[in-house]
């Protein structure tokens, strides 16, 4: 499922499907990853 649809910033961009940010709880050790977005992040 995609939680954001295509939406044009530029009236001639292209743009792909986005699941969004990562978003990381760094309140606990080890970070727990709460979701992962479209790019890897290195923890």
């Amino acid at each position: 499922e995609i939680d954001f649809p295509n939406i044009d910033i530029f009236d001639d961009s292209n743009h792909s499907p986005s699941k969004g940010s990562t978003i990381i709880d760094f309140s606990t050790s080890p970070p727990i990853v709460i979701r992962e977005g479209d790019g890897l992040y290195p923890l």
